[in-house]
């Protein structure tokens, strides 16, 4: 599986980053969904 943000930053593009900080399925389904590029967890 190829890794999507470090092939971006190779290519020098900005990459955007989600943080999940609240501890719920909901939300993180709904993280998943938002199209952000990586989420921390």
């Amino acid at each position: 599986m190829a890794n999507k943000v470090k092939e971006a930053w190779k290519q020098g593009k900005a990459v955007v980053n989600g943080w999940l900080a609240i501890p719920n399925a909901f939300s993180a389904e709904m993280y998943s969904q938002c199209g952000w590029d990586s989420v921390t967890v």
